[in-house]
């Protein structure tokens, strides 16, 4: 890929990730807006996930860092920290961006001149519980933006900037790193929600846990979170590179 001027870094944590990444990867090759890299930080993948990059070194700027200690708030610090980009867009590997996804979310960023942001999401998935339990967390985030905004790590955007000041992630927390980074880094800087964009998210965490065991468990950490502040202890597992394989979904 000819080398064009970086604007913005987009960062992707992966361990165990060929069938997702190889998704995201094809979104971002298609891309409309091209001042992009792509840093992907492997915590020591054993599939094929590397192997898959490599087919799109020809259609994007991507770098793969290899980091042998785990942990997604560290992958997330290792690629902001090596990215040279202006602005900055955390995504999970199992996420699906449209065509015009980065350019309309740049743009949006930029005219609000806001400092951390993110958007609406969609499920990737047929069930009508996982669309409604998607749209309770839509109107969750927007309810919670004025007050204490929250955004889920799979898609965060920020300045450099703004990352370097609030020091990044918080890699002792062991679950909701993201939630902690988006209320340190707002506190800097404005929040924003985002109005002309959505992404779609897999289920595929929800799953692999059960879907009422996967709301109870985000219903105590958010109890957790204002009785006792952030979670520093393993009270449960976040199964990082741990997923069933799943079946092939459409794109949305």
């Amino acid at each position: 890929m000819l080398k064009k001027k970086i604007e913005t870094s987009v960062i992707i944590p992966t361990l165990n990730e060929e069938e997702e990444i190889d998704r995201l990867l094809f979104d971002l090759s298609k891309q409309k807006y091209k001042k992009f890299e792509v840093v992907i930080v492997d915590g020591g993948s054993k599939d094929n996930t590397k192997r898959v990059a490599r087919k799109y070194r020809k259609r994007l700027n991507i770098r793969f860092i290899f980091e042998k200690k785990k942990g997604v708030g560290r992958a997330r610090n290792i690629g902001a920290n090596n990215a040279i980009g202006k602005y900055l867009l955390f995504l999970d590997s199992d996420v699906s961006i449209g065509p015009r996804f980065l350019k309309i979310g740049i743009s949006e960023f930029r005219m609000r001149r806001l400092g951390v942001a993110t958007t609406k999401v969609d499920a990737m998935s047929d069930y009508v519980i996982d669309k409604m339990m998607h749209k309770f967390g839509n109107a969750a985030m927007v309810a919670a933006a004025p007050i204490s905004p929250i955004a889920p790590g799979f898609c965060i955007f920020s300045t450099k900037e703004l990352f370097d000041i609030t020091n990044g992630f918080d890699e002792s927390i062991k679950f909701a790193e993201d939630v902690d980074f988006v209320e340190r880094a707002s506190r800097n800087a404005k929040f924003g929600m985002l109005k002309h964009l959505r992404i779609g998210v897999s289920v595929r965490r929800i799953e692999a846990e059960g879907r009422m065991k996967f709301m109870l468990k985000y219903l105590f950490a958010g109890a957790h979170y204002i009785l006792f502040g952030n979670i520093k202890k393993p009270i449960f597992s976040y199964g990082f590179g741990k997923h069933k394989k799943i079946k092939k979904r459409k794109k949305i």
